[in-house]
């Protein structure tokens, strides 16, 4: 939805505010502050079993605890620590240019927090600007990639409609390794073949999560509108005038029931469903997925 027609110039305007880098690292001093570290994998502190003990083990791994109740000297193995690389794909179709600031700059803020927090843990990152064909950054990580992901981060022609379905199902003929793929969009679509293509994901042994960005706007459209002209930035649909207030009743709850099915048929597939309203603050939508993360682990 777009109460006119969407200025593109308005997609970098977060870059344009001290740069996407440093609002990105103030959203991760909010994160880290609220002690949320390590959210992709298990510690390697987590208590797998015992084995016995063979010559040439590090004596340190070594239950003494243990051997005073068995008798028997017994190493402790612990869960598999290995990085689990991350994948950001943001959406580029037409109506992520929405809003003020665009929908497509707030998940590019989004994306770009979550990358920093990746590669601050050693992860590997890469970025997708999923547009009419996927353009494939390269994989970042270590010291200085920071710059270098955002720069990645704030691509996007903006132009046309997308298919999400299609751009994820590319990602999984690429990826080799398990990973964290995270997509970045507004959903204005029928979500089911979005969600198809995160189960077929999934069976291959990778994680989704599915961040539905959206201008406040379109989550509870504004009586104070009035008399307004809609248009689809896409093209699809044909442009209308409606009184706001109104609509409100009604479109509201038609949207309540998107954000509905979104919500299950992601959940169905296996994804983690993030609802990213514009009137939200970035630290606060991802430290409430971080913690839930958590806890589904």
């Amino acid at each position: 939805m777009a109460r006119s027609a969407p200025a593109v110039d308005r997609v970098p305007r977060l870059g344009r505010l001290g740069g996407l880098e440093l609002t990105a690292r103030r959203v991760l001093e909010g994160l880290y502050a609220g002690r949320h570290r390590s959210p992709w994998h298990g510690s390697s502190h987590d208590f797998a079993d015992h084995r016995a003990y063979q010559e040439g083990d590090d004596l340190r791994a070594i239950d003494w605890k243990a051997w005073g109740r068995s008798d028997r000297l017994l190493v402790r193995r612990w869960h598999d620590d290995r990085q689990l690389p991350l994948l950001l794909m943001i959406d580029g179709s037409a109506s992520m240019a929405y809003g003020d600031p665009a929908k497509h700059a707030r998940a590019a803020l989004l994306a770009a927090a979550l990358g920093l927090l990746a590669i601050d843990q050693g992860d590997a990152v890469q970025a997708a600007a999923c547009d009419q064909a996927v353009a494939w950054a390269p994989v970042r990580g270590g010291g200085g990639a920071a710059p270098a992901l955002c720069g990645d981060l704030g691509r996007g022609a903006l132009a046309g409609a997308v298919d999400a379905a299609a751009c994820l199902d590319e990602a999984g003929d690429r990826l080799r390794r398990r990973t964290l793929v995270a997509w970045f969009g507004d959903l204005l679509t029928d979500p089911l073949p979005l969600a198809a293509a995160a189960a077929r994901l999934a069976a291959r042994g990778h994680e989704v999560a599915v961040f539905q960005v959206l201008d406040a706007s379109e989550v509870r459209l504004p009586a104070a509108w009035g008399l307004s002209r809609f248009t689809d930035p896409e093209g699809a649909l044909p442009e209308i005038a409606a009184d706001a207030a109104a609509a409100k009743t009604d479109y509201d709850a038609a949207m309540e029931r998107h954000l509905a099915a979104c919500g299950a048929a992601c959940a169905r597939a296996g994804a983690d469903w993030t609802l990213c309203p514009g009137d939200r603050e970035p630290v606060d939508l991802l430290a409430g997925w971080l913690a839930r993360r958590r806890g589904h682990r």
